[in-house]
């Protein structure tokens, strides 16, 4: 699955209180809208810049943090808040503390950290 297409879907599903669809898309420079391809170029570059190698998609990078925290026994609930997954998660971010994924936050900062220190990763199984 596409990932623009993927977000698309997802952005239409769900209940923004803002009347600009587009806001999401909005490229600050010169006050337009982004494409889908130009927004999927500039994901690109922020993951390139971030060290992800090209081959991986946005997909891929997010099913794979999903798998992390389901190693590191976090409950389904937390892992549906944090990754927008179902619509409890979207209950959830509208009407009650959306900065509520601490526990998860911090223990996908150790996936990363014993990744960056050269030991194996829960990232890569």
């Amino acid at each position: 699955v596409c990932p623009i297409a993927w977000f698309q879907t997802w952005n239409e599903k769900r209940k923004t209180k803002t009347t600009d669809k587009d806001l999401l898309w909005r490229n600050c420079e010169n006050k337009r809208s982004l494409t889908p391809d130009e927004c999927s170029k500039e994901l690109h570059t922020v993951m390139s810049s971030a060290g992800i190698d090209k081959k991986h998609s946005v997909t891929t990078i997010r099913m794979v943090a999903i798998s992390a925290m389901q190693n590191k026994d976090k409950t389904k609930i937390k892992i549906d808040r944090l990754s927008r997954h179902s619509g409890s998660a979207d209950t959830a971010r509208e009407n009650y503390d959306v900065n509520n994924n601490d526990s998860i936050r911090k223990a996908l900062s150790e996936c990363i950290s014993v990744r960056e220190e050269g030991e194996v990763s829960e990232l890569r199984e």
